[in-house]
């Protein structure tokens, strides 16, 4: 399964999970929310501290974007409002601080699928606040990860249901690899080393419709030599070789925002290699902008670098799901 190497080391080396979370999965009912909610269950008396730490933290402002948006819609509880509805969200953290022999140990401990299907419930059990936020300082990347991962999975089960069959002939047969191409996307441009597919709509907001653009790049090419990993030598492809393919109204080619430092992730695709970049294009004129993401990994059997890469155009909307969508794509790459 794609990207499934980080989450597995993840499981392995940092949190305990627990595989018989429920004996009856057949029996619950299907899990409600929606992607990047995150529901949090905390003591009363524990609200606003560490509380407030953990908002903080999930609220983080995504970094890879023009202005803020949070990384997760935060929502707290406490135990004794875990009713029946809560306990089915998609998301839910669990902090369980008490000083009792279950919690003489600190611990995060991961279930799956507890009160309803495709469900992914975080515990952080500890015997006092201090505990807690060491514990929780610890792990909060990898906890974001599991649920990130989690919303993902979800993504990438709708694409698959609604994959395009002509997208995925053409794509196998060109490049012999596959990669789940919504039905609603359409081929705005192929060459000899690329395909490039985009959907464009409109989504309202207060009863306005804005448009929204979606797109999708995928390019192979011999490896050569390591360097096409450099950091460098990333940002240079896009805007030379996706810079020739999207130009704008005024014949401008599509390029990187230098202002923005790109953030550059190194990554386990299909047990390969490869470096995940995260960073903002833009056109100079007319101005205009968005957020972009960029794999490029390596094929050895075949002897050669795959990239694939998306971004967004959405000016009156939040990128977060949007991007979410775009990144379930990329990672659906198989080959």
């Amino acid at each position: 399964m794609p990207a499934l190497g980080l989450v597995l080391l993840f499981l392995i080396t940092l949190i305990k999970c627990d595989s018989d979370s429920t004996p009856y999965v057949k029996t619950l009912p299907q899990s409600v929310g929606s992607s990047g909610e995150l529901i949090v269950i905390i003591g009363q008396q524990h609200q606003e501290s560490p509380g407030n730490s953990i908002r903080k933290e999930f609220q983080k402002t995504i970094p890879s974007y023009f202005s803020y948006e949070p990384q997760f819609d935060v929502e707290i509880y406490t135990h004794s409002d875990f009713s029946k509805l809560i306990r089915q969200f998609r998301n839910l953290l669990i902090v369980d601080i008490k000083d009792n022999e279950a919690n003489k140990e600190a611990s995060t401990v991961i279930k799956k699928d507890v009160w309803a299907l495709d469900q992914m419930v975080v515990y952080i059990h500890a015997k006092d606040s201090a505990e807690f936020l060491e514990i929780f300082e610890k792990d909060i990347d990898k906890i974001k990860e599991v649920f990130n991962y989690q919303d993902r999975l979800r993504y990438q089960s709708i694409n698959a249901s609604i994959s395009d069959p002509i997208a995925q002939e053409k794509i196998q047969n060109k490049f012999d690899l596959t990669i789940d191409i919504p039905s609603d996307f359409i081929l705005v441009s192929e060459g000899d080393n690329h395909l490039s597919y985009q959907l464009e709509k409109m989504d309202y907001l207060s009863g306005r419709a804005y448009q929204v653009v979606q797109n999708i790049i995928i390019r192979v090419q011999p490896f050569v030599t390591d360097s096409v990993f450099s950091h460098s030598f990333i940002i240079d492809q896009i805007n030379t070789k996706t810079g020739k393919i999207y130009q704008s109204t005024k014949d401008v080619g599509l390029s990187i925002e230098e202002k923005f430092h790109p953030i550059f992730t190194e990554i386990n695709l299909n047990g390969n290699f490869g470096v995940e970049t995260k960073t903002l294009w833009k056109f100079e004129e007319p101005l205009m902008g968005g957020p972009y993401t960029s794999i490029t990994v390596h094929d050895p059997k075949k002897n050669r670098i795959i990239t694939v890469e998306g971004f967004l155009f959405a000016p009156k909307f939040n990128y977060r799901e949007y991007m979410k969508q775009i990144e379930a794509i990329l990672y659906s790459l198989e080959y």
